[in-house]
């Protein structure tokens, strides 16, 4: 009797909590691809700096006339979105699977 009503219950709650699961998983992934990409890039940009300590010149700041500046800026900031959007998601998802469990317990 006990594993029909577990059965029942897991069939009600999965139709719910299995696609914001899945939709965190795969932001997670995107977002860890997305990480090892940028520590890659970061780790060929290092090998190509001057090792004397010195800042290059023109590298004091962005500079939005520099295309190359712009398209950074953008990057950045899809990275900013992404991490914001993986914890709401987060949390979306923590606060649902606690409503509906109280829910389903009531």
């Amino acid at each position: 009797m006990f594993s029909k009503c577990l059965k029942h219950e897991m069939k009600a709650t999965s139709r719910v909590l299995v696609p914001l699961i899945v939709c965190v998983l795969i932001l997670g992934i995107v977002l860890g691809l997305a990480f090892a990409g940028l520590g890659t890039l970061y780790n060929i940009g290092e090998a190509n700096t001057p090792d004397n300590g010195d800042v290059p010149a023109g590298d004091e700041g962005l500079d939005f006339s520099n295309p190359a500046d712009v398209i950074a800026f953008i990057v950045v900031m899809l990275f900013v979105m992404l991490i914001i959007g993986f914890f709401v998601m987060m949390v979306v998802c923590s606060v649902s699977v606690f409503v509906l469990m109280v829910r389903r317990f009531y």
